[in-house]
Formats: C-alpha cells, sequence, structure tokens
C-alpha cells in the first residue's frame, strides 16, 4: 500500500476530496430522486462543494447516465448508514477508534456497521 499522505497539506486535500465526493453523492440523488435540474446540480457542486467545472460537469453526467443512476441509492443510503453509526458513537475516544478501524478495515454492509458497533440497525426511513 502506498501512503501518499505526508503533511498535513496531504490530509486537507484527502478530508478536501471526501467532502466533494459527498456533496457530489447528494447532487445525483437529488438529481435522480427529486429531479434536481443540471443548472442546479452545477450550482450546488459549486457552491457548496467547492468543485471545479470539469468535476462538476463528470459527477453530472454519471448521474445522468442510464447505466449508474441506478447506484446513486446505494452510494447516499450507505452515506446516511455512516453518518447515524458516527452520530452514535458520538465523542468517546475509544468508540470513535474502533468506528473508524471498523468503517475501513472491513467491508460492511449498512446492517454489519451498526452491529459491529452495537448500534441498533434501522433501515432508511425508520424513525
Amino acid at each position: 500500500m502506498i501512503d501518499w499522505i505526508e503533511d498535513i497539506n496531504d490530509e486537507i486535500q484527502a478530508l478536501l476530496r471526501r467532502y466533494q465526493s459527498s456533496v457530489a453523492t447528494q447532487a445525483a440523488w437529488r438529481i435522480n430522486m427529486e429531479n434536481l435540474s443540471d443548472a442546479e446540480a452545477y450550482a450546488y457542486m459549486r457552491d457548496i462543494g467547492a468543485m471545479q467545472e470539469p468535476r462538476i460537469k463528470g459527477r453530472i453526467h454519471m448521474a445522468r447516465h442510464p447505466f449508474r443512476s441506478g447506484f446513486i441509492s446505494s452510494y447516499f443510503y450507505g452515506n446516511e448508514a455512516v453518518r447515524r453509526v458516527r452520530l452514535a458513537v458520538g465523542d468517546d475516544p475509544i468508540r470513535r477508534k474502533a468506528f473508524v478501524a471498523e468503517l475501513y478495515g472491513k467491508m460492511h454492509s449498512p446492517e454489519s456497521l451498526c452491529l459491529a458497533l452495537g448500534v441498533p440497525y434501522r433501515s432508511y426511513g425508520d424513525k
């Protein structure tokens, strides 16, 4: 495994890319489920995600592609599952360390991630 994170600048870049991916996933979800226009999606990714034009256009194209759009919900729901567990774990440093190790150390379904960390599993839409 190549470790390309060598200093704080690399760490910032990695966090920015992760954030931008989350923004792009949200935009793709809204394109497919809320009929967000391309112009609205473009503005959202530019203004909220601080993304540049080539990447924005590529993400909109991907979200509109008939073979790819079916995967958008899995990205979105996966993000929601991770968010729920992250919030349940809270700021406890021991639980946070276990959460990060579990999240990045194994392949998970939303249910298995919850179960691994003792968080009750709820499917999307459950109250």
